[in-house]
């Protein structure tokens, strides 16, 4: 699997326009939306996700944890 950060330009009702980062799986043109508005968080999950090859099976687990340490 390779993933990437993806900036995004998304909207809420309640706060307007606003910058966020999601993951893109590459080889299977899936995006996680909306994973974090901060990019450096993003990029070190984007990282990690890389370097231990984790499974799309089991990516969105793995994003969770790790936003939530």
């Amino acid at each position: 699997m390779n993933y990437k950060c993806v900036e995004q330009q998304l909207h809420n009702e309640y706060i307007g326009d606003y910058i966020t980062y999601g993951i893109e799986i590459t080889d299977e043109n899936i995006i996680l939306n909306d994973v974090s508005c901060n990019k450096e968080l993003t990029e070190e999950i984007t990282t990690k996700l890389n370097t231990h090859q984790a499974s799309i099976i089991n990516f969105k687990d793995v994003i969770e944890d790790m936003i939530a340490a």
